[in-house]
Formats: structure tokens, sequence, C-alpha cells
């Protein structure tokens, strides 16, 4: 959030939609807003408390595996794993950073196969991978990342140059 402010205004919006879920009879629904409202709030924590972070994504993660039978198929569950590698690299624990990432790769490759997205998130992970393999001082298979990294990137360039410009990388 670029502004702190705004942060601070969504936890009543997240605990608003956990109460409005649970007037609705189906429980499949309700869990589902409430996970998804959950994983706001770890949103919210990763700014102010990794740790708090984590612990949420985790009770997250599991709510959502839960519901989608493993999670094994699930773009949310996948999520999760991705903030945990964010938060786990916040907290300069990069084998579990690693790992998170790894599991959040495995998902979207099941999820997926290789189009044009879901290569672009996968990218992304492995640049996020190289970065905690430079800090474990694992010079080889950070470039195995970078250069899997890359490799995506110069066949779906026109898909990152579009992304990044709308994200504002790009002037």
């Amino acid at each position: 959030f670029a502004d702190s402010r705004h942060m601070y205004n969504c936890k009543p919006v997240a605990q608003k939609c956990m109460d409005i879920c649970g007037r609705f009879g189906d429980e499949s629904a309700f869990r589902q807003c409430h996970a998804d409202a959950l994983f706001r709030l770890a949103s919210i924590h990763q700014a102010e408390d990794v740790r708090l972070a984590v612990a949420t994504y985790n009770t997250v993660l599991e709510m959502r595996e839960e519901l989608f039978f493993g999670g094994e198929e699930s773009p949310k569950v996948a999520s999760c794993h991705y903030k945990l590698g964010e938060c786990y690299s916040q907290l300069g624990n990069y084998d579990r950073a690693l790992a998170s990432y790894n599991k959040y790769v495995e998902i979207r490759r099941k999820l997926s196969g290789r189009n044009e997205q879901a290569e672009v998130l996968i990218a992304y992970a492995y640049g996020a991978m190289e970065t905690c393999c430079v800090h474990l001082g694992n010079a080889q298979r950070a470039l195995e990342f970078k250069t899997k990294e890359m490799d995506i990137r110069s066949k779906f360039s026109s898909v990152f140059n579009e992304l990044e410009k709308q994200q504002g990388f790009v002037k």
C-alpha cells in the first residue's frame, strides 16, 4: 500500500466481510470468504509484523487446502505459498522461502500448464528464488533460477512489458 492510512482502513473492511459471510447459511461460502478476508489481513500484517503475517498465511493455507481438497489445483493455495515465500525471505529464512516458492511453482505448473499468465507468474517466483540463493551464497543455483526467469521473459516479453507498464515500472 502506498498510503499506510489505507492499510489500516482495510482491517475493518476485512472484518466486516467475515461478519457478512457468517450470516449466510452456506458453510463453504462462509469459509472461503473467511479465508479470503484473512488473506487480506495477512497482507496488511506483512507490512507491519512479518511473523504475524506468517502465522496468518499458514492459517489461510490450512483453510484453503481443506476447502480445495488438498489445494493442488487451487491458485488460492498457490498464492499462500508465494506470500509465505515473501515473508520468509523478509525474515532472512531463505531456505524456507525457497521451499515456499518451489511449492508455488509446482502448483502453478499443475494448474495452468504453460500459458502466458502462468509463465509470467512463475518467472516472478524464479526471480525471488534467485534472490534467496544469492543470500544463501549459492551462486550456481541463483544462476539456474535467473536463467529460467530470463528464458520465460524472452518468450513472453510483450506480456512482461505490458504488465510492467501497467504497474508503473516502465515509463
